[in-house]
């Protein structure tokens, strides 16, 4: 588990496209290196995808994320991404898990997936932050 860490936290959000469908083993690979990367970093965070949609979160101390951030911009394996949101945060609002990770493909159902994903943002402050992994999910269906 990280810490809260001392002072302000910073967090961004953003979602983009794969530059090709992705297989369950090729997202669990991408997230187990985010994992062991992030818990160096003491980043923490959400990542869901589809196969081809990505929605992902990052948390941490500012100049950690901006970089993270920036290494994931240059990742060739995405595109057209959208920053959602860039705040500051008073402490973690994603479990202290270095990456949290929700694959769609495999969850049973649509409502297992909801499911999930709502208890994954129960501490998100921003409500839109919130909505955007809500909708992810609901769109699904």
């Amino acid at each position: 588990m990280i810490g809260a860490g001392r002072g302000t936290l910073h967090q961004i959000i953003f979602s983009s496209r794969a530059a090709r469908c992705l297989s369950s083993d090729d997202i669990w690979l991408l997230c187990d290196r985010s994992w062991q990367r992030n818990a160096a970093e003491q980043v923490t965070g959400l990542f869901l995808c589809d196969g081809a949609r990505f929605l992902c979160a990052l948390e941490g101390e500012r100049k950690v994320v901006e970089n993270t951030f920036a290494r994931i911009m240059s990742d060739g394996r995405h595109f057209g991404v959208d920053i959602l949101s860039r705040r500051d945060v008073r402490h973690r609002e994603f479990d202290r898990s270095p990456m949290s990770c929700l694959l769609f493909q495999d969850h049973a159902g649509v409502a297992n997936v909801l499911d999930s994903v709502k208890s994954s943002v129960a501490n998100l402050t921003d409500i839109k932050s919130r909505a955007y992994f809500i909708g992810f999910a609901k769109f699904l269906r």
